[in-house]
């Protein structure tokens, strides 16, 4: 189950096991277990491994109807969205029916499958 969120300032973490799209990490100021997307972690100059900025580790769930923002769209595997106030990842190909141009220009978009 992929719940929580990182927060500044608690970005340290402890990489646990890696895989495809997910890491899990535990967030060391915390001891909290989270998935949180590969492209979200960065190792900094001493070695150690950080968030690279506030992040949600949710999945959420979208259905047919549904309107949500897309936040970031640049992550294999998975697009990172907003819907009615909670930010999580959902597959990509959950959003490949929709207009690209309305997913690069960050609009409201509709959820069709």
């Amino acid at each position: 189950m992929m719940i929580g969120s990182i927060t500044y300032p608690l970005y340290d973490l402890a990489l646990v096991e890696k895989n495809d799209n997910f890491t899990l990490c535990k967030q060391l100021e915390t001891n909290e277990l989270l998935y949180v997307k590969n492209e979200y972690i960065q190792q900094n100059e001493t070695g150690h491994f950080t968030a690279k900025t506030d992040v949600s580790c949710a999945q959420i769930s979208v259905s047919k109807g549904d309107i949500v923002s897309v936040v970031d769209d640049s992550c294999t595997g998975y697009d990172l969205i907003k819907k009615e106030g909670l930010e999580g990842c959902v597959p990509k190909d959950i959003l490949l029916e929709l207009n690209m141009r309305e997913i690069k220009n960050k609009r409201n978009i509709t959820i069709f499958n």
